[in-house]
């Protein structure tokens, strides 16, 4: 055992190995008890530290220079073996021998199998480091494709939006303006509605006046036809000695129960006769307006002015019946010509109808005569007819 000692301590530093520094710890702690044992604790108590400290050392650096190569161990086998061969008998060193090739042989075992494990390790990190990034790659190209497709629907997203948006706009103007049509329109149909009352109104006006003036023709006419039964053929100037003995012939002819009519009753019926006129001028000039503002309005439906029209058409029928004195037959024709071509004597501006009071002077008044006005209040032969009636009632 002291061999072993000695043979430990002259051994160089780097052949020794953690066991060798295990011996010297122990031969150290030997001396030291026997020092302690001999001079008290006091005496190593100071040095005790210091040596655990260096045998510390030993060891760190005998185990960092000793875990190294299998050929160090394997020399450092040939080494003990060559000692031991000089200590021990041939059999012991054949028996180690053996042994350190067996070891040999399981540690080029190992050596191999942890180089195949190795290389194994190596394939299998270069393959995982390989499908890692093949992986990252595949999972990058899905982030960029997943990035464009959310790119694309977000802008659809963002174009429909402003369609719709637009749209609303569009529904709200388009509801503003119905609103503002349903508002014409009912402002329309009232208007409509008024002007259809004042067109009836003013069609039962001039069916009156017309009726009125119908009338008034003819009690005219009857008054005239008896004056000039009653008082004879005038000459051209009135006041021959002929007309005197005629109006006298007459006026003592004249049976006492005979109708006269004095200068202002002549003079009211023909004034009431152009007041009438002039009712049915107005009227015609309202109903002539009304009519042509129903035609020039593009905003009043065709249906409206086409029974606006028929209105019209059956009332005209109605006063031309009347003014004709006919029955009116119901299966008579909507002809506008019709209307026109008879209404047109009743017109103010036409020319009224011969008198009959003329057709008995007409040996004085020929075609040379002029033909009196639409407004005339009254003509040449009224006053000559009114100038006659007095000069008949200073002879009676």
């Amino acid at each position: 055992m002291m061999e072993a000692l000695e043979r430990g301590w002259l051994w160089a530093p780097g052949s020794l190995s953690v066991d060798d520094v295990y011996s010297m710890a122990k031969s150290l702690g030997s001396e030291l008890q026997k020092l302690t044992e001999q001079y008290g604790p006091e005496s190593v108590s100071g040095v005790v530290p210091q040596v655990v400290r260096v045998l510390e050392l030993l060891e760190g650096f005998a185990g960092r220079e000793r875990s190294p190569p299998e050929h160090e161990l394997l020399i450092r086998a040939v080494q003990s073996m060559h000692l031991g061969r000089e200590e021990r008998p041939p059999a012991d060193v054949e028996q180690k021998l053996l042994e350190a090739q067996r070891k040999e042989h399981d540690l080029q075992n190992q050596l191999s199998q942890l180089t195949e494990e190795n290389q194994k390790l190596l394939v299998q990190l270069t393959e995982t480091k390989s499908q890692g990034e093949c992986a990252a790659r595949e999972e990058r190209d899905l982030m960029l494709k997943l990035k464009v497709v959310v790119d694309r629907q977000r802008d659809e997203i963002r174009s429909l939006t402003h369609e719709i948006q637009q749209k609303n706009r569009d529904t709200e103007a388009l509801q503003e303006q119905l609103t503002r049509f349903m508002n014409m329109n009912e402002e329309l149909r009232r208007k409509v509605a008024v002007v259809h009352t004042q067109l009836k109104s003013s069609l039962q006006r001039k069916t009156e006046v017309e009726n009125l003036l119908q009338e008034k023709h003819k009690e005219l006419d009857a008054t005239l036809q008896r004056f000039s039964v009653a008082q004879g053929v005038p000459d051209k100037n009135m006041n021959t000695s002929e007309c005197k003995s005629l109006e006298q012939d007459g006026s003592n002819k004249m049976p006492p129960n005979q109708l006269c009519f004095s200068k202002e009753d002549v003079k009211h019926i023909v004034q009431e006769r152009n007041e009438l006129k002039t009712n049915l001028f107005l009227v015609n000039e309202e109903l002539k307006y009304y009519h042509r503002e129903l035609l020039n309005d593009e905003r009043i439906p065709n249906l409206l002015l086409c029974g606006i029209k028929s209105a019209i058409r059956k009332q005209r029928k109605k006063i031309k019946a009347k003014m004709l004195g006919v029955v009116e037959s119901p299966d008579s024709s909507d002809d506008e010509s019709t209307w026109t071509q008879t209404t047109a004597t009743d017109c103010v501006d036409a020319k009224p109808p011969d008198s009959k009071i003329k057709s008995l002077f007409g040996m004085w008044y020929g075609k040379q005569e002029s033909e009196p006005g639409p407004w005339e209040i009254i003509n040449v032969k009224e006053i000559s007819v009114i100038q006659k009636e007095d000069s008949s009632a200073d002879t009676t």
